[in-house]
């Protein structure tokens, strides 16, 4: 986990730096030091920072960047901020985030949208107590039908899950092959890693080793924010320094956990780190103790 802010904060440049440890630490910087800068900052790492933006500094621009990078954040965005548009794009992000949305700009492209999009965190079922009496029949019948027109080939396969990656729960074995799971990786854009969560539990026991640690290798280089899920799998000789740096290079700012949460400590060398935390300063707090003097010299990191 990353590191709580444990002294008090008295400039912008202290701020900051807290920022970059986590999102979180926005909400132990004093209003005098609230800058639109430093709210910019925290936003930059996660939307749901929005929680701790004072209200006067929260602006339609502000608010639009937090729910695109995490739409939670529309449950702290003000109501004449709400727009259909707005709203739209928050629930195609966070289907739950239905729950904070205007009865009266809850439209039925958008609750299918938000529904759909919910199943993806395994969140349908609680997200369907958002969506108006008046049209849950209707968002229902639209789920059932997807549900019924199961793919039968691998291109049916890569269209069905384009639309909706949840369903790749439901695929039969012969087509969770390496395409469709990449396609599905694709679709989940910032939460890649879902993927092989939600793929059900035989394929992981009956699939055989070769198979499956060469369809994660492929998912990984469709998105390298995947490698959350590196556990999973028996990966040996395929793991190297230059796999690792690759994918440091690579990880997707859209997801908000650091890649040094997930690389193993024996590959954790100076070019993986400094990779790493070019990509994003925040992954200095995962650099070996030993490696960090030098990691922040050549990411030119000063010490706070």
């Amino acid at each position: 986990m990353a590191k709580k802010q444990s002294k008090e904060i008295t400039n912008k440049e202290e701020a900051l730096a807290a920022i970059e440890k986590t999102y979180e630490n926005l909400k132990y910087v004093p209003e005098n030091i609230k800058t639109a800068e430093v709210c910019n900052a925290a936003i930059a790492e996660n939307g749901a920072a929005l929680e701790w933006v004072p209200e006067k500094l929260k602006t339609a621009k502000l608010c639009l960047a937090a729910i695109k990078g995490n739409g939670y954040a529309l449950s702290f965005v003000p109501d004449k901020f709400k727009t259909a548009k707005l709203c739209l794009t928050a629930v195609g992000e966070w289907g739950a985030a239905l729950e904070f949305v205007p009865e009266e700009l809850k439209t039925l492209e958008l609750c299918i949208t938000a529904v759909s999009k919910a199943g993806e965190n395994l969140m349908e079922s609680e997200t369907m107590t958002f969506v108006p009496k008046s049209m849950k029949g209707k968002v229902e019948d639209h789920l059932k039908k997807k549900k019924l027109s199961k793919p039968t080939t691998e291109e049916e396969a890569i269209a069905a899950v384009k639309e909706d990656a949840n369903i790749i729960e439901t695929l039969p074995s012969n087509l969770l092959t390496s395409r469709v799971i990449c396609e599905a990786v694709a679709a989940m854009n910032k939460t890649p890693y879902y993927v092989f969560q939600l793929l059900p539990l035989w394929f992981y026991s009956k699939k055989d080793e070769k198979t499956k640690n060469q369809i994660f290798l492929d998912a990984l280089k469709q998105n390298a924010g995947v490698i959350k899920e590196l556990s999973r799998f028996s990966l040996k000789k395929e793991l190297t320094e230059e796999l690792f740096i690759d994918v440091a290079e690579r990880y997707p700012k859209e997801v908000f956990r650091k890649v040094l949460e997930f690389i193993p400590d024996k590959f954790k060398t100076e070019k993986v780190c400094l990779a790493a935390v070019k990509g994003n300063n925040g992954n200095i707090n995962y650099v070996p103790e030993k490696l960090k003097e030098v990691i922040m010299k050549k990411a030119n990191i000063k010490k706070k």
